[in-house]
């Protein structure tokens, strides 16, 4: 199944956040080899030196409630960013490293680096979320995403979701 075609959107152009985010080249770094918990110990790593590339875009995406935030980062993020998901190779991308790649595509560990790094510059509360898909490698954890509490101190309340790979804000099922 190619995933990569089945997620394909036209995104938009995005020019009025290009004096926003910071200019890079991409330069690739080994962070290691590892599972899951290593990619994600890793993104955690980004996201605290990082975040800071996404503070003026964060200021612009800041709306009135919790809510509207998190709908604000999850439209910015599904409609400025193509899926792409990673091949062999697994890349975690700063944020100013997404956008500069967005056209070609990020994977859902370089939209949750991007979505918990506005939602960090926000100072709202939330995790990124691993899971295993009963429909591709059920034995694998194959995906992330980041969840927002609604009441940001009990995840029991209930909970947002951003998800690179889904343009509403619903949960993938694993």
């Amino acid at each position: 199944m190619d995933f990569d075609a089945m997620l394909y959107r036209q995104l938009k152009p995005g020019n009025e956040f290009d004096p926003l985010i910071p200019k890079t080249t991409c330069k690739s770094t080994s962070l290691g080899n590892g599972q899951t918990d290593f990619s994600i110990i890793k993104m955690a790593e980004i996201i605290k030196n990082y975040h800071w590339q996404t503070e003026k875009v964060g200021k612009v995406l800041q709306g009135s409630s919790l809510e509207s935030n998190v709908l604000a980062i999850k439209d910015f993020a599904y409609s400025h960013f193509q899926y792409k998901a990673d091949a062999e190779e697994q890349m975690l991308r700063t944020p100013a490293c997404s956008w500069y790649t967005r056209a070609t595509g990020i994977d859902c560990k370089s939209y949750s680096i991007l979505a918990s790094c506005l939602l960090t510059n926000m100072g709202i509360t939330h995790s990124i979320r691993k899971i295993k898909q009963a429909g591709f490698s059920p034995e694998e954890w194959t995906h992330v995403y980041v969840i927002v509490p609604k009441n940001q101190t009990d995840l029991k309340q209930g909970y947002y979701t951003v998800d690179g790979t889904l343009k509403t804000n619903h949960e993938p099922a694993y």
